[in-house]
C-alpha cells in the first residue's frame, strides 16, 4: 500500500482458536493486549535501553567501583558483548536499595523504566530473605533468571542482568537492571569467545590441572561447550568444578548422573542429568520430570535436551517450587537412584534378571542372544522378570524343534480363569491346530496372543 506521512502503518493477523467460554473472552483479550503492549514498548524503547548499557559501561570506566580489577574488566567486556546483538533488551529500570530494620527494600527510581518496565511500580518491594542476604554482596554483576516469563520472542523465563551501584563509601546502594533474552547466537557461539565464560573455562582447566591440549583438557572443554549455557553464566566456578570433573570421568560409562544446583535466591532448582544416549526417549524424560517435580514440590518444569555425538545424552530441568513452599535440601543420591530406575529399559531389567538366574557368564551370554528377540507387544504385556522365566522354558526344549507348556494363574484374574503358555521351537503353531486339542479337554478359549 502507498505510504503517506499522515497515515500510520498497521499489520493485521487473523487467528482461529477453539471456542472459549464467554467468561474467558475478556481475560483472553486482556492478555493479548498485554502481549501487544509489551512488544510495542520493547520496540519503542530499544534504542534507549541500548543507550543505557553504553552509559553504564562508560560510567564503570570513569568511576570504577570497589571490585577487583579483573572482575571489573570481565564485567565491562560481558556488557559490551551483550550489547553486540547477543541480548534482546526488553526492559530496564534503576533501583535504590534501602535497609529498613531487618529488611532490605528495593525502590524503583522514578522515570528510569524502559520497555516492559516502563511503568513505575506503586511502592517499594521488600526483598525475600534469600535475596536480601545477597543484596549487598560486593560483586559487580548479577546474572540470573527472572520470575516472570517473556511475552516477547520466546515463552521462557526472562534473563536478568543486574549491574550493582555503589555509593561514595564503596557500599552497594542500588542496581541497574536489564531484562531480556539471550540471542540464539549467544547459545551457539563458542565459550572461548564469550567474556566471563572463557575466563571460567580457563580457571576450571587450571584448577583441575588439565592442559588444554591434553585429552582431559579437551574433554573438559567439550563438556563446557555443551553445558547448558544459562547455567554456565549463573553458576560460580566453585560449584562448576566438581560437576564438570565428574562428567568428564563418567559420561562414557553406562550410568545416569544427576547434579542439582539451587538458585542462590531460592527461586528454582537446576537439575542436570547425563544418561546413556540409547536410554533417552520421551517416555524416560517424562518419567524423570515427574519424579523431580514431585520430590522438589514443583509448580512448573522447563527442560532442554541435548543429544550429540557423545555416548551420553544431557537433560536439563528447571523446577520452580510451589509458592510459599519451603523445600528442604534434596537428597541427591536418592533422587539419582529414582531417576536411574525410571531410565531403565525393559532390556536392562531383562539382562539383570537373566544374569541373576544363570550367573554372570551364562546369563550374559543368554542375554546377548535373546535380548533383542522379544517384540514390543510382548514387552508391553510382560515384565522383564517373566521374560527371563520364558527364556528358561525355551532353553529346556532340546533339539531344533519341540514344545513346552506352562499353566498358571494371574493374581488379579477372576476365579476359574487360567492362562496357558505354549513354547515352540521350530515351525510356528497356528490357532487352528491348538483349539481342537484344547476343546477336547472342555476348556473355553477366551483369547490368544501369539509372540
Amino acid at each position: 500500500n502507498e505510504q503517506r506521512p499522515e497515515h500510520q502503518g498497521e499489520s493485521w493477523m487473523y487467528v482461529e482458536i477453539d471456542r472459549v467460554p464467554a467468561a474467558q473472552e475478556e481475560l483472553l483479550a486482556t492478555r493479548l493486549q498485554k502481549v501487544l503492549s509489551d512488544v510495542r514498548e520493547s520496540v519503542e524503547d530499544w534504542s534507549r535501553m541500548h543507550q543505557q548499557i553504553d552509559l553504564i559501561i562508560a560510567d564503570l570506566r570513569e568511576n570504577p567501583p570497589p571490585v577487583p580489577t579483573d572482575e571489573l574488566d570481565r564485567g565491562i567486556a560481558l556488557l559490551e558483548w551483550l550489547s553486540d546483538d547477543h541480548f534482546a533488551f526488553l526492559g530496564f529500570r534503576e533501583y535504590d536499595l534501602e535497609g529498613v530494620g531487618d529488611e532490605e527494600h528495593l525502590i524503583a527510581v522514578p522515570g528510569t523504566g524502559f520497555g516492559i518496565l516502563r511503568a513505575d511500580p506503586s511502592g517499594p518491594k521488600v526483598l525475600p530473605a534469600m535475596a536480601a542476604k545477597h543484596a549487598r554482596d560486593n560483586e559487580l554483576l548479577v546474572l540470573s533468571k527472572a520470575n516472570s516469563r517473556s511475552t516477547v520472542h520466546r515463552p521462557v523465563h526472562l534473563d536478568y542482568v543486574g549491574v550493582k551501584r555503589f555509593d561514595k563509601d564503596g557500599n552497594v546502594d542500588g542496581e541497574r537492571r536489564f531484562l531480556g533474552l539471550l540471542s540464539s547466537a549467544a547459545y551457539t557461539e563458542s565459550i572461548t569467545r564469550i567474556p566471563l565464560l572463557r575466563e571460567k573455562a580457563q580457571t576450571l582447566l587450571d584448577t583441575a590441572g588439565f592442559d588444554l591440549g591434553s585429552h582431559d583438557g579437551k574433554a573438559l572443554l567439550d563438556v563446557l561447550e555443551t553445558y547448558p549455557r544459562d547455567e554456565l553464566f549463573q553458576t560460580p566456578v566453585a560449584q562448576l568444578l566438581p560437576i564438570v570433573s565428574q562428567v568428564v570421568h563418567s559420561r562414557d560409562r553406562r550410568q545416569l548422573r544427576l547434579f542439582i544446583r539451587r538458585d542462590r535466591y531460592g527461586r528454582f532448582f537446576s537439575c542436570l542429568i547425563y544418561l546413556p544416549r540409547d536410554r533417552y526417549n520421551t517416555v524416560v524424560r517424562e518419567r524423570i520430570a515427574a519424579i523431580l517435580k514431585h520430590e522438589l514440590s514443583g509448580d512448573t518444569v522447563d527442560y532442554t535436551a541435548h543429544v550429540g555425538e557423545s555416548s551420553a545424552a544431557q537433560l536439563h530441568f528447571v523446577i520452580r517450587p510451589l509458592a510459599g513452599v519451603e523445600v528442604p535440601e534434596p537428597n541427591v543420591v536418592d533422587l539419582e537412584r529414582k531417576c536411574a530406575q525410571a531410565a531403565r529399559s525393559w532390556r536392562d531389567d531383562f539382562v539383570g534378571a537373566v544374569v541373576a538366574a544363570y550367573g554372570e557368564e551364562r546369563g550374559s551370554q543368554l542375554a546377548r542372544v535373546y535380548g533383542g528377540c522379544f517384540p514390543e507387544a510382548y514387552k508391553e504385556a510382560f515384565p522383564a522378570a517373566i521374560g527371563a522365566d520364558d527364556l528358561g522354558q525355551i532353553e529346556l526344549i532340546e533339539g531344533d524343534s519341540g514344545i513346552r507348556l506352562s499353566l498358571y494363574e494371574q493374581p488379579e484374574a477372576p476365579p476359574g480363569l487360567v492362562r496357558l503358555k505354549i513354547y515352540r521351537v521350530g515351525s510356528p503353531l497356528s490357532l487352528s491346530e491348538v483349539l481342537p486339542i484344547l476343546s477336547t479337554t472342555g476348556v473355553e478359549v477366551t483369547d490368544e496372543r501369539p509372540f
